[in-house]
């Protein structure tokens, strides 16, 4: 329901996104969540953090913190999309 209104990529411009990047100890695939939903994987966190910073101007990265259920690496970054 959310992006019924999307009609182009220019549609797109300024909508706030949350992106989530997962990874484990001793791998190099990073797994990126989109608004939830997982998008895309990638190898090392700086090319995640790259794809994740050309998609959107980023206004707030998290810190590193370690889910409690599935026992993996998690940051957060927010913005608009570019």
């Amino acid at each position: 329901m959310q992006t019924l209104h999307i009609r182009s990529l220019e549609d797109m411009k300024g909508r706030k996104e949350h992106y989530k990047l997962m990874w484990w100890e001793h791998d190099e695939g990073v797994c990126i969540h989109k608004n939830g939903e997982c998008h895309i994987w990638v190898m090392g966190l700086e090319k995640a953090k790259e794809y994740v910073s050309g998609k959107i101007a980023v206004e707030h990265i998290s810190d590193i913190y370690r889910s409690p259920q599935a026992g993996c690496y998690i940051m957060d970054i927010k913005g608009a999309r570019r």
